[in-house]
């Protein structure tokens, strides 16, 4: 009975079969384009920041986006130039962690954010206010 849980049969080892959800890697490494059927630039691309600190930059040529937690820095730049479509020069990447918070008695963490700096060609420009 000890033979039958060993994974040993008649004195050789038999490899034991595993299946490893792990091992199926995705496209590109990270978010696949098909993922509940939304483009790459959907999956990737969250929201623009409209922040003041985030409209200043936009006069150097730099827009801020928050962008997946997984996107990687070339997926970002394949995704804003196939949405946007400016040519991308630089992508920073900056990971905001999650914080406590308190709301009366309710204790809590924020969201884990991703935020994506791009710097654009000069003299192209992301529109984000079209049609406001």
């Amino acid at each position: 009975m000890s033979a039958l849980f060993s994974g040993k049969k008649e004195g050789v080892f038999v490899k034991k079969e595993t299946s490893s959800v792990r091992s199926k890697k995705k496209s590109d490494g990270v978010l696949a384009a098909g993922v509940s059927g939304r483009s790459l630039s959907a999956s990737i691309l969250l929201e623009p920041v409209i922040t003041e600190k985030a409209h200043a930059v936009n006069v150097q040529n730099k827009h801020v986006f928050l962008v997946a937690i997984r996107a990687k820095k070339d997926i970002i730049k394949r995704a804003i130039e196939e949405l946007y479509g400016v040519d991308v020069l630089k992508v920073t990447v900056s990971v905001m962690k999650p914080r406590k918070r308190v709301f009366g008695r309710i204790a809590g963490m924020t969201k884990e954010l991703k935020k994506a700096v791009i710097t654009v060609k000069k003299g192209q420009s992301i529109d984000l206010f079209k049609g406001v």
